[in-house]
């Protein structure tokens, strides 16, 4: 390669140009995903903070959260689960485990439709803790399936 070709000189400019042009653009588009990224971030987090915090977990069987457990706690659901679970005692024996959540699932749908004592309560705690009532009764059925697994003697509770 010939140094003092004044050809060189400007080819290996014109290379170092459009080394630059190419980094800028990289810049640039480095900078406008890293802006789109710091936006889809920020709408996932006010997704989730409208969803709002889950009283149940997504296992199965189903059991509270910390969350379910407060919100157990503050409506004193354990106590209202174990004199329901008084009452469908006869219902119980010889049932599976799913079909006794079943049958607490649609014994606090059915009390819930019902009573409007129980529908006041449901209520005032979705409102209280800024949840769907759907969760509130998850919290019931859930503390209803485990009064009456313990009285078949499945779980202590």
């Amino acid at each position: 390669m010939d140094w003092s070709n004044p050809l060189v000189f400007i080819i290996a400019g014109g290379t170092l140009v459009t080394i630059g042009i190419w980094v800028g653009k990289m810049e640039y588009f480095k900078g406008t995903v890293e802006k789109t990224l710091r936006e889809v971030r920020d709408d996932i987090k006010t997704l989730l903070e409208r969803i709002g915090p889950n009283p149940v977990s997504s296992n199965s069987p189903r059991v509270l959260t910390d969350f379910g457990k407060e919100i157990s706690q503050q409506a004193d659901v354990a106590l209202w689960a174990k004199q329901q679970a008084q009452n469908l005692s006869a219902k119980v024996a010889g049932k599976e485990d799913f079909e006794i959540e079943a049958l607490a699932v649609s014994d606090v749908k059915e009390a819930y439709e019902n009573s409007f004592e129980f529908q006041r309560r449901i209520d005032k705690c979705a409102y209280d803790k800024d949840i769907d009532k759907e969760k509130v009764m998850a919290v019931f059925e859930i503390e209803l399936r485990d009064a009456l697994l313990a009285m078949s003697g499945d779980i202590s509770v």
